[in-house]
């Protein structure tokens, strides 16, 4: 099952999950790494890598501008992080919803 594929089994299922879309060269995007390791082991969510420049299809469907740009999908919302987060950030976000 390829990237696309997954995302749409993900979200077909309301699944609670993120994608993660990176450049290995991104500095803020190697900063971000544990806390959405913690958004993973503490709240459950999972999250999808996808590296812009191996997949820029992707990445312009989900109209990416920059680097790190996470999405959340929790029930049918998408909540968009564009930059360095606080774990708080994203905390709040997932449980408005």
């Amino acid at each position: 099952m390829n990237i696309k594929e997954t995302i749409l089994q993900k979200i077909n299922k309301n699944e609670v999950f993120g994608l993660k879309f990176y450049v290995t060269w991104c500095k803020a995007c190697k900063k971000l790494k544990p806390i959405l390791e913690k958004l993973r082991h503490d709240d459950g969510i999972t999250f999808i890598e996808i590296d812009v420049e191996k997949n820029r299809p992707i990445a312009v469907e989900y109209y990416v501008k920059c680097v790190p740009t996470v999405i959340i999908f929790k029930n049918g919302v998408k909540h968009i992080f564009e930059g360095y987060q606080k774990y708080e950030t994203f905390l709040e976000a997932i449980k408005d919803v």
